[in-house]
């Protein structure tokens, strides 16, 4: 698919409305929602991932610290991915794994009042135990079916942790 084609046809996560997906209006008028995650990929050669959305950095720590203790100790798949946390008040945290930083970014910081996920779950000052996450997968990562899907079920399982139990200590400290 070429760079236009793509530009035309492709549905930014601050364009969905009711108005293109219909059951979106359903799902809007039924929240706001403790959390929401939304799942985006990009072009990257090595396994990477950016947590964007107002959900706090705090929130989108967790997450990566929980993913990358079970892919080590469970599944023996140390530090093989990437990571860019971003805040709300956008100072990233970067997750290295001895592989280069990723870029620095608007495009995957998923801040906007009009992001989907800040939408059904708004959190304006990015405080804690709610708010938008903004998941973006590199096509490196997301072409490691193996690892892929590993990733999306350590995920999965840190998303039903963290509705149960919010965390309590500075993840962002362990990873940085």
């Amino acid at each position: 698919m070429g760079s236009g084609t793509f530009e035309r046809w492709h549905v930014t996560a601050t364009q969905i409305s009711g108005a293109s997906f219909p059951g979106y209006g359903e799902l809007e008028d039924s929240g706001p929602y403790t959390y929401a995650v939304s799942l985006h990929g990009f072009d990257h050669d090595v396994p990477a991932v950016y947590l964007g959305g107002r959900a706090s950095r705090q929130t989108k720590c967790y997450i990566a610290t929980f993913i990358e203790g079970r892919l080590d100790v469970l599944h023996g798949r140390d530090s093989e991915i990437t990571y860019k946390i971003y805040g709300p008040d956008g100072a990233p945290v970067d997750v290295t794994n001895n592989s280069p930083a990723l870029p620095d970014s608007d495009d995957y910081r998923g801040f906007s009042e009009d992001n989907i996920v800040n939408r059904v779950s708004p959190n304006a000052t990015g405080a804690r135990d709610f708010g938008g996450i903004q998941v973006e997968l590199s096509k490196a990562l997301r072409d490691d079916t193996a690892l892929f899907s590993l990733f999306m079920e350590e995920l999965a399982l840190a998303l039903t942790v963290l509705l149960d139990s919010p965390p309590q200590a500075d993840y962002c400290e362990l990873l940085e």
